[in-house]
C-alpha cells in the first residue's frame, strides 16, 4: 500500500538523489488534502498533513446547482431541485460546465423538456462565465489555503522552503487554484502530468520499483514555454500599453486547448488584431511573435464593443491552430502555426535583438541575443550587470545540461530560464534565490 501524496512524488521523482522538500495539493471530488513531502536518497517521507474530508468538486458542484436552479425559480416559480429526474440531469450537467471552465471562459448549462407549467414543457439554458464561477468557490478554495498554511506550519517550514508543488485531484485543474498557490507560495505547480491520474501512476511507479524494473521519471509532452497574445493593459484613452496575456501555460501537457474571452478597445471597432506570441514576461518586447492575423467585420453596432473569444489548440507536433469568434455574430478567423515551440531562426533572432534595442540602450545591450527555446545567451559581459555575473554558472549548468538524467534536466531547464529571466529585467532577490537553487543540481551532478 502507498498512501497518495507518496504516489504522486514518486510519479515526477522515481529516483531522487538529493533533499527536496514538495507540496502535495489533492483537490479531489470529495475530500481534500495537502501534504508537505521531503525526498532524498530514493526515501520519501510525509512530514506534514491537513485536509477536510468535505471539501471537493462535489461541493463546486452543488454551488453550480444552487445558482442554477436559484435563476430557473426565478424566472418560472418551480424549484427544480424538488424534482427527482430533473435534479439528477441538471448534475450532470454542472459537473461537465465545471469542467468546461477549466479551459474556458463559459460555459452553458442546457436541458430541454426539463419541467412543465400548466401542461408546457419549460427548457432551460443558462450561461455561467468563469468569472462568477470562481466568485462562487472562492470561500471554498480560501479554506483549502488555511489547510497549506496549517500544514507548513506543522512541517515547521516557510514557502520559500519548499522546491516544488504538485497538483492532484481532477478539481485542481480549476485555472483560480493555480493563481491562489502561486498567490501564495510563490511557485508555479507542476501540472506536467495528468492530476487525475498522477496518484495511479505513481503507484505503479513504486510496483515497479517493489519488483526491481528499471523504473524512469514518467515523460509527457509539455509546452515548455507560455503561449498568448498581446492586448491592452487597460482602456486605450487609460493606457495604451500592450502587455503578455497568457492562455496556454509553460508546462501545460499536450494535446492543449484553452479560450479567453477580450473585448475591443473601443466602440464600432471593425476589425482587431490577434499577435501571438510565446514567452513568459509581461512586456511583450521581450517574447517572441509567432504569428499574427486580424479578424475582420465586427459588428460595429455593439454598445460596448465587441467580445472576441480566442481559443488556442496544441498538438503533439507543436502544430498551434488559434481561433478567434467574435461571440455575438459568430464571425470566425483561424490561423494555423506550424513547429510553434521550434528554435529561432536567423532572422528572428534579429527581430527580438531590434526589439531589445528599444529597451536597453547600446552599452547596456550589448551583444545580448534571446533565444526561442529557453536561452537568453550573452557574448559581452557588458548586457546586464547581473546577466554577466550569472554567465559562468549558466555556461556550465547548459553543459551538464547535455548528460543530465531526464529527471534534473526539465528541472535545469526550468532554473537556467528563470535565472536568465530574473537578471535581465534586474530582480537582485530572484537571481540570488534561483542561483542558490542551481547551484544545488550542479553540486549533486558534478559529485555523482
Amino acid at each position: 500500500i502507498v498512501n497518495e501524496p507518496t504516489a504522486a512524488v514518486l510519479t515526477y521523482e522515481p529516483h531522487s538523489t538529493r533533499n527536496e522538500k514538495l507540496l502535495v495539493y489533492d483537490l479531489g471530488g470529495g475530500t481534500f488534502d495537502v501534504s508537505i513531502v521531503q525526498t532524498e536518497m530514493d526515501v520519501v517521507e510525509v512530514l506534514a498533513s491537513r485536509g477536510d474530508t468535505h471539501l471537493g468538486g462535489d461541493d463546486f458542484d452543488q454551488l453550480l446547482l444552487d445558482h442554477v436552479c436559484n435563476a430557473f425559480e426565478t424566472e418560472h416559480g418551480i424549484d427544480l431541485r424538488q424534482i427527482p429526474t430533473a435534479r439528477s440531469r441538471l448534475l450532470q450537467s454542472v459537473e461537465a460546465a465545471k469542467i468546461r471552465l477549466s479551459s474556458e471562459p463559459f460555459a452553458t448549462v442546457a436541458e430541454e423538456f426539463i419541467a412543465d407549467k400548466n401542461g408546457a414543457p419549460l427548457n432551460l439554458n443558462i450561461e455561467i462565465d468563469r468569472s462568477d464561477y470562481e466568485a462562487m468557490i472562492a470561500s471554498l478554495l480560501a479554506k483549502t489555503i488555511e489547510c497549506v498554511d496549517v500544514a507548513l506550519s506543522d512541517a515547521k517550514l516557510s514557502a520559500v522552503q519548499l522546491d516544488r508543488v504538485i497538483l492532484v485531484g481532477g478539481s485542481s485543474r480549476t485555472p483560480l487554484v493555480r493563481r491562489l498557490l502561486i498567490e501564495q507560495l510563490g511557485h508555479e505547480p507542476l501540472v506536467s502530468v495528468d492530476p487525475d491520474l498522477c496518484v495511479s501512476m505513481g503507484a505503479a511507479v513504486q510496483g515497479g520499483l517493489i519488483s526491481g524494473d528499471q523504473v524512469r521519471q514518467v515523460l509527457v509532452d509539455i509546452t515548455p514555454r507560455t503561449l498568448g497574445i498581446a492586448c491592452l493593459e487597460g482602456p486605450p484613452e487609460i493606457s495604451g500599453k500592450l502587455i503578455f496575456s497568457p492562455i496556454i501555460h509553460r508546462n501545460s501537457p499536450l494535446p492543449a486547448s484553452r479560450s479567453e474571452v477580450y473585448c475591443t478597445a473601443r466602440r464600432g471597432q471593425a476589425a482587431a488584431r490577434i499577435d501571438v506570441y510565446q514567452g513568459e514576461h509581461e512586456d511583450i518586447r521581450f517574447n517572441q511573435e509567432i504569428g499574427s492575423f486580424n479578424l475582420e467585420n465586427l459588428d460595429t453596432q455593439a454598445h460596448e464593443g465587441s467580445e472576441i473569444l480566442v481559443r488556442f489548440d496544441m498538438n503533439h507536433d507543436g502544430i498551434l491552430n488559434v481561433t478567434a469568434i467574435e461571440r455575438a455574430t459568430g464571425n470566425e478567423r483561424r490561423l494555423t502555426i506550424n513547429n510553434a515551440l521550434s528554435r529561432f531562426d536567423s532572422s528572428d533572432r534579429g527581430q527580438a535583438k531590434s526589439r531589445l534595442s528599444e529597451i536597453f540602450d547600446d552599452n547596456a545591450l550589448g551583444e545580448l541575443v534571446v533565444a526561442a527555446d529557453e536561452t537568453l545567451e550573452t557574448n559581452s559581459a557588458a548586457s546586464t550587470p547581473l546577466l554577466a555575473e550569472a554567465g559562468s554558472l549558466l555556461d556550465k549548468a547548459r553543459e551538464l545540461l547535455k548528460e543530465a538524467a531526464a529527471e534534473d534536466a526539465e528541472e535545469m531547464r526550468m532554473l537556467i530560464e528563470q535565472l536568465e529571466h530574473a537578471a535581465l529585467v534586474g530582480d537582485r532577490e530572484s537571481v540570488d534565490d534561483v542561483r542558490h537553487k542551481l547551484e544545488d543540481i550542479l553540486f549533486y551532478l558534478e559529485d555523482a
